[in-house]
């Protein structure tokens, strides 16, 4: 499952909920993969309190002290795909 794929299916989800909702997909190249510093500012500069990191962050220590000082809430979530019959997405 790319980080991507996440991305949009998670905020497919929450559109369906709420309008109040954004996205940020960091540039590999200058940012790296996962959590960035300026992914962060992005959230704060925009208002945002509650960032949502999709399958990477975990080991971003300085980062979320970062947003934590920042007054900015982090929530990791894993994704797992398994095969049964089909293909299935668990959100844990």
């Amino acid at each position: 499952m790319d980080g991507t794929t996440a991305v949009s299916l998670v905020y497919k989800f929450f559109r369906g909920i709420t309008s109040n909702i954004d996205y940020y997909i960091p540039d590999r190249y200058d940012e790296g993969y996962g959590i960035s510093f300026q992914g962060i500012d992005y959230a704060l500069n925009t208002g945002v309190k509650l960032i949502i990191s999709l399958d990477c962050g975990i080991k971003a220590v300085s980062k979320i002290a970062y947003a934590k000082e920042k007054v900015l809430t982090l929530l990791f979530v894993i994704i797992i795909c398994l095969m049964i019959s089909s293909l299935m997405l668990l959100l844990l």
